[in-house]
This record gives C-alpha cells, structure tokens and sequence, in this order.
C-alpha cells in the first residue's frame, strides 16, 4: 500500500481547515525541502512489495523516461523493466504535450511491459490498475477519458496525473506521470492539483514501488470496472479531435475498443473537456 500521513497545521504555511481532499485548493507545504529519490528506500520498497526482477534504471535528470525506455529497448533490453527520474528536460504527456516539474515533486515512471496478445483498450485499463493503488487512502480520485486522474475540488475536476502508453517492438512502454509535491505556480495547468495540496503527502518510492510491482504481475482488469470509475461518462463533453475540429455533445459510452462515444459518434483519440462542473 502507498505510504501515506496527513499534512499537520504546524507543518504547512497556510491556515484554514484541510479536509482530506483540501477545503481549497493551496500550499499545503512544510518547511522540509524536496528530496531526490532515495535508490535504497526504493529497493527496499519494491523487496517489501514481492518483487523479485531488476530494480528501476534510475538517473537524476534525463530527457523523457519515455526516450530512455526506447534507447534501452534498441540496444537489446527487453520487458519487464522501468525506468524512473526526479526531473525530465523533455517530458512528454498524451497528444504529444510537454510534461513539466520541478524536480523531486513527481512521479515521473515508465514501465516497460510484453505488449499484450489482444492490446485492445489496454492504455484504458492499465489507468484502473494504476488509479486502484491510490484510491484506498483518496477514495475520490475517478479516470478522465481515456487515461486522466482526476479529483473533484470545490465541484470541478483537477487534475492529479495521466499515462500514456506506446508500442515499441515487443514491448508496451507506459508512461505514468503524477503531481506529488508542486505549489500552486508549480502545477502544468490551472486544471490540475498535487496530493499535497489535497492535505494528504505521499513517499514516491513507495508510490514508484507499487506500480512496478502490480504491472508486473498485471491482472488485466475489464472494460466495465473502467466504465464504472470513468466520469465523462453521462457528462456534455466538446471534445479536440486529432484533425483539428471538435465535437459537442453528451459521452453516453466507452466501446469494448476503449473509444468514447458522443452523440452515437465513437472517438478514438481527442481531448475531452467537461462542459459543467460537476
């Protein structure tokens, strides 16, 4: 389980009430600084976890986890492996989007994992599997289609991480980024939130350590349970599309492809807006 405490009056800059998913959205910060990640902690994390193959290639600083997972794969490593960093140059989300953070203050993973025989939704349900993990101690946390985590906050949705998924070869690579330990001129976007904004602070090894451990032993959830964590559904939607227009209308269904369905029409890929709060 992800080690987690609430965050004490006394070690925070702010005032006011913090309920466990924030009265407001603010610092909720310490006087303690960033930590870089801490390799032993991490091993131990995972050992303590079950796990018994090749601890995360770690380095300080690199381009993308992303890149480094495909510069592993082209030189002869195959899945299961990770690749883990407290700070990308050149971090990438969905869509080809710039992933930006300080360093230390995210979870910044890429799992490499056998790509499956049917890869059919699987970005969709590897999102279950990831948002499963959190939720027992943020039981709120809900998917954004298709892969988004996201929390309601003063009745809007913030916001906490995303995953990206790509085939290389023989290998799926999954991306998995989340907002740990950001200010609020930290965050990438006014939409999003970290989990210590949420009164709640989390250890990354921990966090690290858990995924690698449950997506290397992955039991592949169904289409259903994504559906039934998934808020866009029954939501009015305008949604991006790839090829530059957009559509309106109301998400009623997530296809057993993992397409989203608006006004009977199925979207593979775009980006989803809710229209109202929620």
């Amino acid at each position: 389980a992800v080690v987690w405490r609430s965050i004490r009056s006394s070690d925070t800059h702010t005032s006011g009430v913090v309920t466990a998913y924030g009265s407001h959205v603010t610092d909720q910060y310490g006087t303690q600084q960033r930590t870089m990640l801490d390799e032993q902690l991490l091993a131990a994390r995972l050992y303590a976890g079950g796990f018994v193959g090749e601890t995360p290639h770690y380095s300080r600083v690199t381009t993308s986890t992303q890149d480094v997972a495909r510069q592993l794969y082209e030189i002869g490593k195959r899945p299961p492996y990770s690749v883990v960093t407290d700070e990308q140059t050149a971090g990438r989300g969905r869509l080809a989007r710039s992933w930006e953070a300080p360093p230390g203050g995210s979870v910044l993973l890429t799992v490499a994992m056998p790509l499956p025989s049917d890869p059919t939704a699987v970005p969709l349900c590897i999102g279950v599997t990831v948002l499963r993990m959190l939720q027992p101690h943020a039981p709120m946390l809900r998917l954004k289609w298709p892969n988004d985590i996201v929390v309601p906050v003063h009745a809007e949705l913030r916001k906490l991480g995303g995953l990206i998924a790509e085939v290389h070869g023989d290998a799926l690579l999954v991306g998995i980024g989340l907002n740990i330990d950001l200010h609020d001129d930290e965050l990438p976007t006014p939409q999003a939130v970290s989990f210590r904004q949420l009164g709640t602070a989390a250890e990354r090894e921990q966090i690290i350590a858990d995924i690698v451990v449950a997506l290397s032993q992955w039991e592949r959830p169904t289409l259903d349970e994504y559906r039934q964590l998934c808020v866009t559904l029954g939501e009015p939607v305008v949604v991006s599309l790839t090829n530059g227009t957009s559509l309106d209308g109301t998400a009623s269904a997530v296809t057993n492809t993992g397409a989203l369905v608006v006004d009977g029409v199925e979207v593979a890929a775009g980006d989803v807006q809710h229209v109202r709060s929620i």
